[in-house]
């Protein structure tokens, strides 16, 4: 029961937060250069790779493993791969998915090993993201790719959704994200959009202060986080407008917050 003046918030754990780079199109090399002591995650879109995108993830490995920056895989699919995947489709069949992803990890997963930087996560990007979150069967498969290449790795996903449900009977770690450049709908899922639209400095500290000091995921639609989680990663989409200054953001909210707490935003 609350006591007089205080709220739910306030009785629970209180939140350990981290920060997140979602990185694909909207930063290129030199700019990752300057953020990179911003993040605690690098997320890598995994996909079909040119050779300019390989040169580009080998240098990414190099300056993650130089700064002490944990790398994840972020498969996705293509809009021909998605084709099918509502209701009734057999086209993206659970067991397809799950090659998909396993071969988009693979290659990924290589590189890390030349460069000692194991993986250290794993998590879907985009529609398909959206669409394991809701859906048990391809969420089950998604999960199921985070033992073949590691065993300590950790599956980020969204809170109180099929992500958390499906690790949990895969006995996999799960790590909550929260999209600080989206809006999300009542089922608190985010809603991607095929061009993001900007994002102001107010509403990036007004968002990132609703999360940690009432665990609001969305304050219209109302949406709080589970009373059961107790950290959160707060992840920034690299195609976002002004992304760069976001993570800078971000990272001086995050900083300030875990100072308060006594914990280090990078010990996870």
């Amino acid at each position: 029961m609350s006591t007089p003046g205080s709220s739910v918030a306030d009785e629970l754990p209180r939140l350990k937060a981290t920060v997140s780079l979602d990185f694909d199109e909207g930063i290129n090399a030199e700019d990752l250069s300057t953020i990179i002591k911003s993040l605690d995650f690098i997320n890598v879109a995994c996909r079909h790779q040119t050779r300019s995108n390989i040169v580009l993830i080998d240098h990414i490995f190099r300056l993650a493993s130089q700064n002490k920056v944990k790398v994840g895989a972020c498969p996705s699919l293509s809009n021909d791969q998605m084709q099918g995947i509502s209701p009734g489709s057999i086209f993206c069949t659970p067991e397809r998915l799950k090659a998909f992803f396993n071969f988009l990890i693979g290659a990924l997963h290589g590189i890390s090993l030349e460069h000692k930087h194991p993986l250290s996560h794993i998590k879907s990007q985009g529609a398909i993201y959206v669409e394991t979150a809701r859906n048990p069967k391809l969420a089950d498969a998604a999960v199921s790719a985070v033992p073949l290449f590691s065993p300590i790795a950790t599956f980020v996903g969204l809170p109180s959704t099929e992500h958390q449900r499906a690790t949990q009977t895969a006995q996999v770690t799960f790590l909550p994200e929260w999209h600080v450049d989206l809006k999300y709908d009542k089922d608190g899922i985010p809603i991607i959009l095929n061009e993001q639209g900007s994002v102001t400095d107010e509403e990036v500290k007004q968002r990132v202060n609703d999360l940690l000091n009432s665990r609001l995921i969305s304050v219209d639609p109302e949406v709080k986080l589970p009373d059961d989680v107790t950290e959160v990663s707060i992840n920034v989409n690299s195609s976002t407008p002004e992304a760069i200054r976001i993570v800078r953001m971000v990272r001086e909210l995050v900083e300030t917050w875990n100072s308060g707490s006594g914990n280090d935003a990078r010990d996870v």
